[in-house]
């Protein structure tokens, strides 16, 4: 079971479409209206009857996540409200993941206990710094009586292992400088190793979920950088390419846009072009000498271009290049013909040193 605690990402749960129960009776659903921090906690109950189908007189205990929390964990799972509700076993498995039988109030909960969920999940309290946390959700409103029942409010999701699907993930080593280098994903390795300038690996299946990644040069030693977390997410391919000067101390890890969002066009194959030369000026990507993406700038030097794009194009061969934003000094980088697929996926990157640049494409066959 894996505890997903987020950014907020504010997504708009106005509008949703549910077919609402009769709650005239239920005081655990007037009370959460009333509160005005549930708006799609509420519309998720009301889609799902069940959750109430306790025996006369039973009561629950409701782990409440607000909206701001879903929010985020929507975003994680790159899902809208809509689809959420629409999706009658992923709800069922969301609710029955944050109730649990009987009365847990937060004098029992701030001792230290270990709670079963309806879903048959367990999660232990704990009391930190003044806070009551369950399993690893900050809990920032506790005890609110609900006629029989008691909830308490979450500051995250507790995501149940049927929506989490696993995450992709592969390394790129675009520091010319740097050595080679393995990757220790939560301090483990996990086969992304002996990663040499230039190289993209291939890609690695990984739980969805936060990771810290370590780059620690073949042979051991100091790591190349202080290690870095980043949040991978179900059903998404993420790209992270070390970039810049070791010797200069810039060196740091850039997020490639994952080249699953928005999905893919049936017929059409993607690309993506990546600028990863220090001190190299703005390039045009260029297809059969005409350009298609212009002004790609080093990530972070020309306002807020991150030094990347993606764009879909229907199959054929097509000669790619970069080539200097303007007209000097004169600098042409040429990755010759290359046959696009439908259903691939291109990586073009400008690497090397200012002096020394090259383009690279990586490719990635249609994925059946």
């Amino acid at each position: 079971m894996k505890i997903i605690h987020l950014l907020v990402v504010l997504l708009c749960v106005g509008g949703l479409t549910v077919h609402a129960q009769d709650d005239s009776s239920n005081p655990l659903i007037d009370a959460l209206r009333r509160d005005g921090r549930f708006t799609l906690l509420v519309a998720a109950l009301e889609a799902d009857a069940l959750l109430f189908d306790q025996p006369s007189g039973a009561s629950i205990t409701l782990f409440a996540p607000t909206d701001t929390a879903f929010d985020a964990a929507l975003d994680f799972l790159n899902l809208t409200p809509d689809q959420l509700l629409a999706d009658a076993d992923a709800l069922r498995a969301l609710l029955i993941n944050h109730s649990a039988d009987g009365r847990l109030w937060f004098r029992t909960m701030a001792q230290g206990v270990e709670i079963e969920m309806q879903s048959g999940a367990r999660f232990t309290s704990a009391l930190a710094d003044g806070r009551l946390r369950v399993g690893s959700a900050a809990v920032s409103t506790v005890d609110q009586i609900a006629g029989d029942h008691v909830f308490h409010a979450l500051e995250s999701v507790l995501l149940p292992d049927a929506l989490l699907a696993p995450a992709r993930l592969r390394v790129a080593h675009f520091a010319p400088d740097a050595p080679a280098f393995d990757v220790l994903i939560d301090a483990e390795p996990r086969g992304l190793q002996q990663i040499s300038f230039p190289a993209v690996t291939g890609w690695l299946e990984l739980d969805a979920g936060v990771v810290t990644l370590t780059f620690v040069p073949v042979g051991g030693g100091d790591a190349l950088i202080i290690p870095a977390m980043f949040t991978l997410r179900p059903n998404i391919s993420s790209t992270i390419a070390l970039i810049g000067s070791f010797a200069d101390d810039t060196i740091f890890p850039l997020l490639i846009d994952d080249l699953d969002l928005p999905p893919l066009q049936a017929g059409y194959a993607r690309i993506t072009v990546v600028h990863a030369v220090e001190n190299l000026p703005e390039l045009d990507f260029r297809l059969d000498r005409g350009v298609f993406v212009s002004r790609l700038a080093y990530p972070y030097t020309l306002d807020d271009n991150n030094g990347q794009f993606t764009f879909d194009k229907l199959p054929g061969r097509h000669v790619i290049d970069m080539r200097n934003y303007g007209s000097t000094p004169p600098l042409l980088l040429e990755a010759g013909e290359v046959e696009l697929i439908a259903g691939a996926r291109y990586l073009g990157a400008a690497v090397g040193s200012a002096d020394a640049p090259t383009l690279i494409i990586a490719v990635e066959p249609p994925r059946h």
